[in-house]
């Protein structure tokens, strides 16, 4: 319900909205060798470990078997990379149940509300970005659009230098 809500805000708000898919690597692993129960007592450890590292305004749901998907409101895909590197990392973190580390592959698209995009392409579009995670070796993330580029800092001047240090406010000149 929520996939379908984000974009009509994000187009009356102009605001862009990622969506992140995270697919556990190695469950199916999990599931056929330690059973059913261990692999949902993983999950919960997943949803749990994705719900504390996210920001009160994103919404996690349960997309399906061992995916789950992140709405990021008023996000740019710049910000959201980072947000999934701090997931994956995360992720890895939890006590492996079997004699391989467990991980994450993510893949996020970028809603953007000037393009009259389908939700259907945006959410296939994550979806597209996933399966090439997967695809280049797993504990990858992946995304379909293009960062913006940052530019380059102009340079700190020896007069702002001298003020930073001394804590003052620096000349213009």
């Amino acid at each position: 319900n929520q996939l379908e809500i984000e974009p009509a805000r994000t187009t009356r708000t102009g605001n862009p909205c990622p969506l992140m898919l995270v697919d556990s690597d190695n469950f199916k692993l999990l599931n056929d060798t330690k059973g059913h129960d261990e692999g949902n007592k993983y999950l919960i450890s997943v949803s749990q470990v994705i719900l504390d590292k996210l920001r009160p305004t994103d919404i996690l749901c349960r997309y399906g078997g061992d995916e789950f998907a992140v709405i990021m409101p008023a996000t740019y895909l710049f910000d959201a990379m980072q947000i999934a590197r701090r997931l994956r990392d995360a992720i890895t973190e939890i006590p492996p149940r079997l004699d391989i580390p467990f991980s994450a592959s993510l893949g996020l698209a970028e809603y953007d509300p000037s393009s009259g995009q389908e939700l259907g392409v945006f959410v296939n579009a994550a979806d597209k970005a996933l399966y090439r995670a997967k695809r280049e070796g797993k504990n990858t993330i992946c995304h379909e659009g293009k960062l913006p580029k940052i530019g380059k800092a102009a340079s700190v001047t020896q007069d702002e230098k001298a003020a930073l240090l001394s804590g003052k406010k620096a000349k213009k000149g």
